[in-house]
């Protein structure tokens, strides 16, 4: 970290002269690591941003940008997807910044379901074929009524009446979709 000042010298005559000269006062905080957790789920604010330091004149201090967020421990959680930047200060005003970018899994969409409805009144040939794109793999399907759980989104020997289907992908984000399966 450096400091720049300015020094006017004056002779008996009444002659000035001035420089500006720069003092390094101390070495500054330098970025020891960043440690970033994404966020689980699209939408969400679960990510975290953990910036260690090195170096500097304690004690240090921590801004985070965007939202202008002081403190003194470099560690920031709660946060969404989005870039952010944090500057570490320390005692003599010297400082490190740096950028950082906190990442969320592609939104979990349905596909457009494939039903089967059931072909005679009262028997259970109905079928539904509901699969999802996006999240974190590996995605789990769940039937309610009935409680029934796949990886394939395929679920059969259905009667008529109104099901449930919801998706969970590996961090427990859902999305769920109402069907109907009918008979004649």
């Amino acid at each position: 970290c450096a400091n720049t000042y300015l020094a006017t010298v004056q002779d008996g005559n009444g002659c000035t002269d001035s420089m500006s000269f720069t003092i390094n006062t101390s070495n500054g905080p330098a970025i020891n690591s960043v440690v970033t957790d994404s966020v689980g789920c699209t939408g969400g604010s679960n990510g975290s941003i953990t910036v260690s330091t090195a170096g500097g004149t304690n004690p240090l201090s921590f801004n985070l940008m965007p939202g202008n967020v002081n403190n003194t421990t470099g560690t920031y959680p709660n946060l969404g997807q989005g870039n952010y930047s944090i500057t570490a200060t320390d005692a003599n005003n010297c400082t490190i910044n740096t950028n950082i970018t906190i990442n969320e899994p592609q939104a979990l969409v349905w596909s457009a379901p494939m039903i089967v409805h059931v072909a005679c009144n009262g028997d259970s040939s109905g079928s539904i074929t509901q699969v999802a794109t996006g999240g974190t793999p590996i995605l789990s399907y769940n039937l309610m009524p009935g409680n029934i759980t796949n990886s394939s989104g395929t679920f059969t020997s259905l009667l008529q009446g109104s099901y449930t289907v919801i998706v969970t992908d590996a961090n427990n984000c859902t999305i769920s979709t109402n069907i109907n399966i009918t008979e004649p």
